[in-house]
């Protein structure tokens, strides 16, 4: 059996089209889902500070908290390590 799927118009596609990009920003209840951080432990996060608005978390145009993947992704390769850049980054 092929793992090739037929298209609307009969052709194959082996992959995701080609402008597809990762998505960087996410809602804390997809981060969640992603990561297993729950919604309260993520928002203790950012109201203790250790993950700075405009480094970790953005705030939409709707007003919802919005967290960056690829931040988060330093914190979690680098740790505590990370911590000041995260700030400094922030406070730019």
């Amino acid at each position: 059996m092929s793992s090739h799927r037929a298209s609307s118009r009969g052709l194959s596609r082996t992959g995701p089209p080609a402008n597809l990009q990762p998505i960087r920003f996410v809602t804390l209840k997809q981060f969640e889902a992603l990561t297993g951080y729950t919604v309260d432990v993520v928002n203790s996060k950012i109201k203790r500070g250790d993950w700075p608005e405009g480094a970790v978390f953005f705030k939409a145009p709707d007003g919802r908290n919005l967290i960056d993947l690829e931040w988060y992704e330093e914190w979690v390769m680098h740790g505590k390590a990370a911590s000041g850049q995260l700030h400094r980054a922030a406070s730019q």
